[in-house]
């Protein structure tokens, strides 16, 4: 084995041979194209949580708490999380601001008649479906 002077102390320091990539004896799958574009990821996060019963103390919204953990343990940064009410104005609003400023937003609630006959979803697909 060969040595090279190190620039921190002038004693020879060992030169660490090349290794081979290993070899496998099935086929390797492609890695897939990113849906977002080349040299495009995911960064940013938020979550927009969506209900009069979360905001009047009815119902404890864990999903805000779960959504937070699940960024964090990937790397991508959750920049902000929104409660709104049942109010379809709203929704489009709220949801129209996270998905420009965002690289990934998620909804939680509002989603199918509630007491006061409100659909939530009926706010986000006028604002994200084409058409």
């Amino acid at each position: 084995m060969s040595s090279v002077p190190s620039e921190t102390t002038g004693a020879a320091a060992p030169i660490t041979p090349v290794q081979e990539p290993p070899k496998y004896n099935f086929p390797i799958s492609e890695v897939p194209k990113n849906p977002l574009g080349e040299g495009r990821y995911i960064k940013t996060a938020a979550a927009l949580i969506i209900g009069d019963e979360i905001l009047n103390g009815k119902t404890l919204d864990r999903n805000s708490n779960y959504f937070a953990r699940y960024c964090f343990e990937r790397g991508v940064d959750l920049k902000r999380i929104e409660v709104i009410a049942d109010d379809e104005d709203e929704i489009v609003e709220a949801s129209r601001k996270m998905v420009k400023n965002y690289d990934f937003v998620i909804t939680s609630g509002g989603i199918g008649p509630t007491h006061d006959g409100n659909f939530s979803v009926i706010g986000l697909e006028r604002n994200l479906m084409p058409g």
